[in-house]
């Protein structure tokens, strides 16, 4: 977009696709400079007509207006310099966010003791301001970083306030709900247009950049650049590739676009499941009666299992109240719910391993309670036809996630998940039912 008529704005732009100049028809302008990575350090506007103008410095967290420091960013808000007779001392303010990172209330401690709210916002699912209000005073500045978490560009020149979202890589306008230079990797999703936010979804998905907003977008990338490592989404909705033996995470930065970082797997040191998927109920509780022993550091398997319940609660219960039951790490619903039973730091005893004559010959003294994930998954076996029931759809795509987090958490492939009746004298079909039912959603999302 090099003019909006809607504005009377003309807009130039560097090397980088980042505008370096906005024109407005009465000869006001801002002026932004970057780096050559395009990291940006300044903004100046200038107004011939009005006092309006003056200079914004970004150096890392600190923010400068005409030269004086006007707050420091932290992870959960800022802190502002405010004068009191004469004297300056320092607030510190903290962002309440929603899913998508927006920022819905700001507060700061009260000389009370108490919270104080200093600015509430509303917002349409675009981006745009539906209501806001400031509590904070002439003497301290509103907060900017508003929509996503990114910087409002709000300036008001020749009567007209930009309201740009600055993304690093991008300006984004929220009232068309469109960004104005194309998707840098715009090929891979070549039926959707270029200049596309979030797959005009802004409700579910938050579109830092533009890049990896798919799976598929992912995987193209890592196809393309010889990468390895497995396409997994994050609770922002930006995917990622982790290569769990190199420990590291390639995604996009809203500064510096693609980058290799160090991956850091949440709850790995607590023994719980982490990045399920949102949608997907999960309930953590470990029970002292199906927890036995340590679990060994190396795990070559995952286990699959079905149960006869009439629900997965019945089990539960029946686990919780028992004295030393058999039982696995997670019990998967008819509902889809994923209960983890057995914290991962701990094994379970799901498989009769001590016996020969249970335990097939390839397997003996290989695959263990101590190092095995066992998943149960209630279902009923018909008894006539020696067949179990399918799956559940909830229980597909909570069964194939669960699995896909464990795989990659213990850096397995698909071999290393195994039926049951596979390892020990089982029912025909008791496991390999819940792998073939779970296969096409883990292709999909491997």
């Amino acid at each position: 977009m090099t003019y909006d008529p809607s504005k009377k704005i003309t807009v130039s732009y560097n090397p980088l696709n980042l505008p370096s100049l906005v024109e407005f028809d009465n000869s006001d302008f801002i002026e932004y400079t970057y780096t050559a990575t395009g990291t940006k350090l300044r903004k100046t506007v200038t107004s011939w007509k009005t006092t309006t103008g003056g200079t914004t410095d970004y150096a890392g967290q600190f923010l400068y207006q005409d030269n004086e420091l006007s707050c420091i960013f932290t992870p959960v808000g800022r802190i502002v310099p405010m004068q009191y007779n004469d004297e300056t001392f320092w607030k510190h303010e903290y962002n309440l966010t929603d899913h998508l990172g927006n920022v819905r209330v700001v507060f700061a401690a009260h000389s009370n003791g108490q919270p104080e709210v200093m600015q509430q916002t509303s917002y349409y699912p675009f981006g745009m301001t539906l209501q806001q209000q400031n509590f904070g005073g002439a003497h301290n500045p509103p907060n900017k970083l508003l929509y996503n978490g990114k910087e409002l560009q709000d300036d008001k020149l020749a009567g007209v306030s930009l309201d740009w979202y600055d993304y690093g890589m991008r300006m984004y306008d929220p009232s068309i709900g469109r960004w104005h230079v194309p998707d840098p990797v715009a090929e891979w999703a070549y039926d959707w247009t270029p200049y596309r936010y979030a797959f005009n979804n802004p409700i579910s998905y938050f579109d830092p950049n533009g890049l990896f907003e798919t799976r598929k977008e992912a995987r193209e990338y890592r196809k393309e650049n010889n990468l390895t490592g497995r396409v997994r989404k994050g609770a922002d909705g930006v995917y990622s590739i982790d290569n769990r033996k190199a420990g590291t995470s390639t995604w996009n930065d809203s500064e510096y676009g693609v980058v290799t970082g160090a991956m850091v797997v949440a709850d790995q040191v607590s023994g719980k499941v982490s990045n399920l998927p949102s949608d997907i109920t999960f309930k953590y509780d470990p029970l002292s009666s199906v927890e036995r022993g340590a679990m060994d550091s190396d795990v070559p398997a995952i286990i699959m299992h079905r149960t006869v319940s009439s629900v997965g609660a019945n089990l539960y219960s029946s686990w919780k109240a028992g004295t030393k039951v058999a039982g696995t790490h997670f019990l998967v619903g008819e509902d889809g719910t994923v209960c983890q039973t057995g914290n991962l730091n701990n094994h379970t005893i799901h498989l009769r391993s001590g016996s020969s004559k249970q335990m097939y010959k390839k397997y003996f003294k290989k695959i263990l309670n101590s190092n095995t994930v066992g998943i149960e998954v209630i279902g009923n076996y018909n008894a006539t036809t020696k067949t179990w029931d399918p799956l559940t759809p909830d229980q597909v795509t909570a069964v194939a996630h669960l699995v896909l987090e464990l795989t990659f958490r213990y850096d397995l492939d698909m071999s290393n998940v195994l039926p049951h009746e596979n390892v020990q004298r089982k029912t025909t079909g008791e496991g390999q039912v819940v792998l073939d039912a779970i296969k096409e959603t883990i292709q999909e999302n491997w």
